[in-house]
């Protein structure tokens, strides 16, 4: 009898998954200055554990200021490269599953308090950082408006993306792990797409990280 489809392998370009279930990107909001704790040992050590055919990390921002709140992971310094090959390399010696990190910029929904803080942007007393978008559009009424990205600021970013692809260093200590660009509604890249047709400058920036990936 064939096993359910679920539990055959999969193929992903160059890489096989034994099986099609996937541990998802669950924010967490309990990094340390984008550097993830002993709550996300024990937070990806358990999944590791699944049998699941790919598990992956968080949405982790590209940039400082491109965490959603103060609790998200980042990959923009080496501290948070350190802590993320310490919680990796003990998945590692639990699962031989691929491994993949949902890279973004939460754009306009940067600033933002955990959600049991109340998920709204940070007040003035919560150490709040500058955001920045394609346009100067608020996420919502309540939120803080960001500032328009300028040309110069759009390549930067871009660069940040792509230089997620181009650490090699990082890649091999975390054993080649997978990338993925999050596309999550009211963040900068989904934004774009959302509102071309008010602003068309929008899709100067998508056309750049496209373009590096």
């Amino acid at each position: 009898m064939q096993p359910p489809k679920l539990f055959t392998p999969l193929q992903l370009g160059g890489i096989t998954l034994a099986n099609r279930i996937v541990v998802s990107p669950m924010c967490q909001y309990s990094a340390d200055d984008g550097s993830m704790t002993d709550w996300h040992f024990a937070h990806l050590g358990t999944f590791a554990c699944s049998g699941a055919g790919l598990l992956m990390v968080e949405a982790t921002g590209v940039t400082r200021e491109g965490r959603i709140s103060h609790g998200c992971t980042g990959l923009y310094s080496d501290h948070n490269e350190a802590a993320m090959k310490r919680v990796l390399d003990a998945c590692r010696r639990i699962t031989r599953a691929p491994i993949g990190v949902q890279i973004g910029h939460a754009g306009r929904k940067g600033s933002t308090q955990r959600p049991w803080e109340g998920g709204q942007s940070l007040s003035a007393s919560e150490s709040p950082w500058r955001t920045v978008a394609p346009s100067a559009i608020a996420y919502d009424n309540t939120w803080h408006t960001p500032a328009e990205l300028t040309s110069g600021e759009m390549s930067e970013l871009r660069d940040a993306f792509a230089a997620m692809t181009k650490d090699e260093q990082f890649l091999k200590e975390a054993d080649k792990i997978g990338l993925e660009v999050g596309l999550i509604r009211g963040e900068d890249l989904n934004r774009d797409i959302e509102t071309t047709l008010r602003d068309k400058r929008m899709m100067d920036l998508y056309r750049m990280i496209g373009s590096a990936q």
